[in-house]
């Protein structure tokens, strides 16, 4: 075997090794995001289960653009497009940031719950002191919802590269519990396509 044969089948067994790394902590931060909101379903600290130097959680619905996710980040994240986010009906992008790097990052299937967002826009971010989330289980036996948990406040959207997102959109509602029914059906729960 030549040199360069064995450098090129040791980078490909890093790559494959790499690969299955990143797989694994998927996996596991998933289990994490679910053993979190199983154990406080009313006030999921995120900050506190969620190891790392992550200083805010980025919340992606499913069919947001890689450019949306870039201006938001506030630089290019070039692996966002491996994630398939653009394309996918099923999963939403968590990715756990400390200024503009991304740390770690989940596709959190939609069949474990809907983290939706509360308002119109496709995304949101919450700092890791205000990390906390809700699951709410609707009564018909659907796709749980998960959100900001009720009576905290929305925080101001981090003000994008280039400045791309207006005030207006940067701005988001409170969420309480007197809010209403949750965006989607009449009966308050949320339907797995927003």
């Amino acid at each position: 075997m030549t040199v360069i044969t064995r450098v090129t089948a040791g980078l490909a067994l890093l790559a494959s090794m790499s690969s299955a790394c990143m797989s694994q902590s998927s996996d596991s931060l998933v289990f994490t995001i679910e053993q979190a909101l199983v154990t406080s379903p009313r006030a999921a600290d995120f900050g506190r289960a969620v190891e790392g130097d992550w200083d805010r959680v980025c919340i992606f619905r499913p069919r947001t653009t890689y450019e949306r996710v870039d201006s938001v980040l506030g630089e290019s994240w070039p692996a966002v497009r491996q994630t398939g986010l653009e394309t996918t009906d099923d999963a939403t992008l968590i990715a756990f940031v400390r200024g503009t790097d991304v740390l770690s990052h989940v596709m959190y299937p939609i069949a474990k719950g809907d983290f939706g967002t509360p308002g119109p826009e496709q995304w949101y971010c919450r700092s890791r002191g205000n990390a906390v989330f809700e699951l709410r289980q609707p009564i018909d036996g659907s796709i749980p919802w998960i959100g900001p948990a009720s009576g905290t406040w929305q925080e101001p959207r981090p003000r994008p590269a280039g400045g791309g997102v207006p005030r207006s959109e940067r701005l988001m509602p409170m969420l309480t519990a007197e809010a209403g029914p949750a965006p989607g059906r009449a009966d308050g729960t949320r339907s797995a396509a927003l």
